[in-house]
């Protein structure tokens, strides 16, 4: 699998908003977008931020986003010290923010960058928020000591059109839980999506901890895509099933969505 390992890189946003997933829905947070994925699903609604991690390295810029704009730009890769930077100055004009949000593409292609970063954010008093697709377990070790919550995607090959093992990741699950650090599992279904499939990843998840929550999140219509949304009744058998492994089950869509925010 492709990796960077260097305490620089490429970045696409920084941007202030409100958090629109998972089980932290409606914090206000400052979110970082790294650039580059190892993975290419078929619902992903950041395709700026999907190319390989070798064409990454020549992206010219990213951005500092306030609600009312582009308030800067910046030559990639980003260092850690740029970086606080922005957030320090997205704190001081749009802030107080609950908590920072290290997102992608996959933050943990640049596993010290992250680990570096997070321990930053930390120290100016900022809780760290780290969103992957679960797939990269050895970078997690890395990045794991200095964050705070870990919301971990499971990728179902019936959604995402990605075949990644269980096994993979339990592993990586095995190890937020190991540290006891905070974690939700997130699944992103469509109307495609098979039943007997999403009961499997929360037998997994229940292997790990039945008291994870998991997110069911219903994946957002994209343009050439208008029946990617499953059914409210669809949604409801899919809660039904992994009720029956794990205690905490919830249905959220994307909410900055509905918002209309970043």
């Amino acid at each position: 699998m492709l990796r960077i390992d260097k305490a620089t890189a490429p970045l696409v946003e920084v941007f202030c908003s409100i958090q629109g997933e998972g089980i932290h829905v409606g914090r206000r947070q400052i979110f970082v977008r790294t650039f580059g994925c190892n993975l290419s699903c078929d619902y992903c609604d950041t395709l700026a931020a999907l190319r390989t991690p070798h064409s990454a390295l020549r992206i010219g810029e990213w951005s500092v986003f306030s609600p009312e704009g582009e308030i800067s730009s910046h030559p990639n890769p980003a260092t850690v010290d740029e970086v606080i930077a922005a957030v320090r100055e997205l704190e001081r004009i749009s802030g107080p923010h609950h908590s920072a949000s290290i997102t992608g593409g996959e933050p943990l292609l640049h596993p010290r960058f992250v680990a570096d970063l997070a321990r930053g954010l930390g120290e100016i008093g900022l809780p760290v928020h780290l969103e992957t697709n679960a797939t990269l377990p050895e970078a997690l070790a890395e990045v794991l000591p200095h964050v705070d919550v870990v919301a971990a995607d499971v990728k179902l090959k019936s959604a995402a059109g990605e075949n990644v093992p269980l096994s993979l990741h339990r592993e990586f699950l095995s190890l937020i839980t190991q540290a006891g650090k905070e974690v939700f599992v997130k699944m992103i279904v469509t109307e495609g999506t098979d039943l007997n499939e999403v009961e499997a990843a929360a037998e997994m998840v229940a292997e790990v901890n039945a008291g994870i929550p998991l997110v069911i999140q219903p994946a957002t219509a994209v343009p050439g895509k208008p029946h990617l949304t499953p059914t409210g009744a669809s949604l409801a058998e899919m809660q039904r099933v992994c009720l029956r492994h794990l205690r905490d089950v919830r249905v959220i869509p994307q909410c900055h969505k509905i918002l209309g925010v970043r």
